[in-house]
């Protein structure tokens, strides 16, 4: 950075130079961010306990770990490493996009989208369709 801030002071700089240069420190800052949230990544994993598989799923009879009880667990260890996640939704006609970014502290982040058919279940109507189908 401090080479940078000599080449903007220097009056007789090239902008292009300037360009490249600025490029250069962002792809510099963008490997640090990916190396620190694959470090806090792989000690995050060591971390995460087996999910209890409280509740059955009346229809199969096979047993799963709730999303309060996965979320109550993961929270708090993701906040120690420095991770938080967000999602976005789309709407598209009959389908919606679920977007899910996990974010580091670190400013690296990674995302997946999946899109699913609108869950259009016997009484359902659009809007609770929508509902169903992102929750």
């Amino acid at each position: 950075m401090a080479v940078i801030s000599r080449a903007a002071a220097d009056p007789t700089c090239n902008i292009e130079k300037m360009e490249r240069l600025l490029a250069m420190h962002e792809r510099m800052q963008a490997k640090e961010a990916e190396k620190a949230f694959n470090s806090a990544m792989a000690e995050m994993q060591c971390n995460i306990p087996t999910m209890f598989e409280g509740a059955i799923n009346l229809h199969t009879g096979n047993s799963y770990a709730t999303l309060d009880h996965i979320t109550h667990t993961l929270k708090p260890i993701m906040q120690q490493h420095g991770f938080a996640t967000i999602f976005k939704v789309e709407n598209a006609e009959k389908a919606i996009s679920v977007t899910g970014i996990l974010m580091h502290r670190g400013g690296y982040r990674e995302q997946t989208t999946i899109t699913l058919p609108a869950d259009i279940g016997k009484g359902r109507n659009d809007v609770q369709a929508v509902g169903s189908s992102t929750n």
